[in-house]
């Protein structure tokens, strides 16, 4: 009697399993509650941040496209001017943890690459100040997130961009903005001329036999992308056969993107 009841009182081995295995389930809801805490905050830290950064942007936009044109100047220009640098940001319009400047504008005005040493993986505070020792801007070309580090990593190029961003705008600006921007330098002459050459242009009436096939690859920046659909724009105003075609890309999807971002830029032109 007594052995029976002593056994009695002892919990039998599945008992022990089923307690076991309930306190190691609490255990892992436990670590599950505090992994989803961790990923909560951290994904309420970087969209913070994210805001942040895109409010510092926009304000460093806003500030050049100030120093740049009048108040007076046309709203087309200003929202002409404020689209091209969305599309392309300098110097305090970049969010990026590291930099790496690929090209560097010649006196020439074509970019050559940058030297190997001293301008890759920079802090973005030392890209800057490579840019404005050389009297120039910081201008984003493209960029990635690196998973491994968690950073930002942007490519950019040294160039004269506020120069470039103002000769684009040179047609739609009133003519005695033009002028003044012709007398300091910052447009050539003919830029106010564009528009009526093109009318010119588009009066000529022949056509070239052989067609002219434009080949690019889906790897084309900005800058490629810019010069290439103005020239096309003047063949076709000439009557120009005229073929796109993507030589090389990596992906179908990057291809297409390439060829849409392409057209909306001869449609710009044209």
């Amino acid at each position: 009697w007594t052995c029976r009841r002593a056994c009695a009182s002892q919990p039998a081995p599945n008992e022990e399993l089923a307690t076991a295995t309930a306190a190691r389930a609490r255990e892992d809801e436990e670590e599950d509650e505090d992994e989803e805490i961790i990923d909560l905050t951290a994904s309420i830290e970087s969209s913070i941040r994210r805001d942040a950064g895109e409010t510092v942007a926009e304000s460093a936009r806003e500030a050049v496209i100030a120093k740049l044109l009048p108040p007076t100047a046309p709203a087309e220009a200003i929202e002409a001017l404020r689209k091209y640098f969305t599309e392309r940001p300098i110097n305090g319009m970049i969010r990026a943890d590291v930099v790496t400047i690929t090209h560097i504008e010649g006196r020439d005005g074509r970019d050559e690459r940058a030297p190997a040493a001293g301008y890759k993986e920079l802090s973005f505070d030392d890209a800057l100040e490579k840019a404005m020792d050389a009297e120039m801007d910081l201008v984003r070309f493209g960029g990635k997130f690196d998973d491994q580090r968690g950073i930002d990593v942007a490519y950019c190029r040294l160039r004269f961009e506020k120069v470039a961003a103002l000769r684009s705008v040179a047609p739609l600006l009133p003519k005695e903005l033009n002028e003044m921007l012709v007398k300091t330098g910052i447009v050539p002459e003919s830029a106010g001329d564009d528009a009526a050459d093109a009318e010119e242009e588009a009066k000529k009436d022949f056509v070239l036999e052989e067609m002219t096939v434009h080949q690019f690859r889906d790897r084309a920046d900005a800058h490629f992308v810019g010069w290439k659909s103005k020239k096309i724009v003047q063949e076709m105003r000439r009557r120009h056969p005229t073929r796109l075609l993507i030589g090389e890309f990596s992906t179908p999807v990057s291809a297409i993107r390439k060829m849409r971002e392409m057209l909306l830029a001869i449609e710009q032109h044209a």
